[in-house]
């Protein structure tokens, strides 16, 4: 029943369950969404805050807001992410990016989770269509470095 109504743009990426309703779907309105708006800036993000905890630097921020400077020594073991696997839980487009990145410039080995995975990934080294089936056993694979997924 709104006939001017001409586009209606959703803020999300992913719709929830239910948004494209019948009427909705039979309307002539343009909708769109935010799907792909952030790929250039969230592999990014993501690279920022892996880096920040694998260098510990949260609590070289904590210590310097108490003007204290000193190593932190054995206390918090450095890993390196060479080798390591990482799960990315969602492989789109801003998911396969930081795959790439992940793969490339850290060489790390990288496991996708994706409902909709059909195609072979760039940079994946493991992809898997099923969220939850098998959620746990990737879990457990990605924080064993160098242990093969099943």
């Amino acid at each position: 029943n709104c006939p001017r109504l001409r586009w209606l743009h959703n803020p999300r990426s992913a719709p929830p369950t239910g948004y494209y309703f019948q009427e909705l779907v039979a309307h002539p309105v343009a909708v769109t969404n935010a799907r792909g708006m952030y790929n250039d800036q969230l592999p990014v993000h993501v690279m920022t805050l892996l880096l920040t905890l694998n260098r510990h630097m949260h609590h070289y921020r904590d210590q310097q807001l108490q003007q204290i400077y000193r190593p932190l020594g054995s206390s918090v073991p450095n890993i390196s992410l060479t080798g390591a696997t990482v799960l990315l839980v969602g492989v789109g487009e801003s998911g396969v990016e930081t795959a790439r990145l992940c793969s490339t410039a850290l060489g790390m080995r990288v496991i996708g989770v994706d409902a909709r995975a059909s195609l072979p990934y760039p940079n994946t080294h493991h992809l898997c269509s099923t969220y939850w089936s098998s959620l746990r056993r990737l879990l457990c694979a990605a924080s064993r470095p160098h242990r093969p997924v099943a």
